[in-house]
């Protein structure tokens, strides 16, 4: 019976919660088929029209019999936070995204080896590995007081440490790439209002207009030049730079960039070896 094969084709898998709403699904087309005529009994399991019927077309048809089974495919899967090398990441959603929702503060890759760091900034510029800046680290620049919430939210890596094969994120989470992000800006009101939008707002700084409204609490990490190592932070010109994972050349990477009190969200491409703050996405 080719019915039957493909059935099992599907079931080899699946993982528990897919099975169980499979079964279940197949227990109410049984009960339907046998209870109601056909014409009373017409079943689109192709609910989402892409083509193909999988578990999001099954789960879509028992919310039509009032099961409401989507709570087990949310996006964080019912995830809160995540606790990474000692540092609680709150997780947030955002359509079928899910984000931590604070900027990454790891020493470590998540095969737990140690990232480089403690740089002077010549040895910043010619690294040429992974490495991260800590705010805690500003080589007698001291930050004015509107860069102090920075010591709070996260470390800046380079763009070698965003790319090493060890992986920044925990398992299960990447660094955000571009399509990553252009998702969520199209989600959070568009590249319009989107800055605005993700932006938090920390009471001793003005300029950073933002409403938070998707609890993403983007900050102003500013960031660690390619070319002197200098930290960069000043209280006039606010800036939130953030790097994706994905290349644009051989030493050439993309980063997304908040700005003060403007409500857009701008992207282009620098040097690997500049430090920026970043985000992990669960894969």
């Amino acid at each position: 019976m080719p019915e039957f094969a493909i059935v099992c084709g599907i079931l080899v898998h699946l993982n528990q919660n897919e099975m169980k709403h499979l079964l279940a699904l197949m227990a109410l087309s049984w009960i339907c088929s046998s209870v109601f005529s056909q014409e009373d009994c017409e079943l689109n399991y192709d609910g989402n029209g892409d083509g193909v019927v999988n578990v999001v077309d099954i789960l879509g048809v028992l919310t039509e019999f009032g099961l409401d089974c989507w709570d087990d495919v949310s996006a964080c899967q019912g995830q809160e936070a995540i606790n990474f090398f000692g540092e609680n990441y709150p997780l947030i959603e955002v359509e079928s995204q899910c984000w931590f929702s604070r900027n990454l503060k790891s020493a470590q890759y998540a095969n737990g080896d140690s990232i480089v760091s403690g740089l002077t900034n010549e040895q910043w510029t010619t690294v040429g590995e992974g490495a991260f800046f800590s705010y805690a680290e500003s080589f007698g620049q001291e930050p004015d007081e509107s860069c102090l919430v920075q010591f709070e939210i996260g470390h800046l890596y380079n763009g070698f440490a965003v790319l090493d094969e060890r992986e920044l994120c925990p398992s299960g989470f990447h660094v955000a790439g571009v399509a990553d992000w252009e998702t969520l800006i199209s989600n959070t009101g568009g590249e319009f209002m989107a800055g605005h939008n993700l932006k938090a707002s920390p009471d001793n700084v003005i300029p950073w207009n933002g409403s938070n409204s998707y609890g993403f609490n983007a900050l102003f990490g500013h960031s660690r030049s390619g070319s002197t190592g200098n930290y960069n932070c000043s209280s006039n010109y606010p800036r939130g730079y953030y790097w994706t994972s994905t290349e644009t050349g051989v030493n050439q990477m993309q980063y997304y960039l908040f700005w003060e009190e403007l409500f857009t969200v701008e992207s282009d491409d620098t040097e690997k070896s500049v430090g920026y703050a970043v985000r992990c996405i669960k894969d």
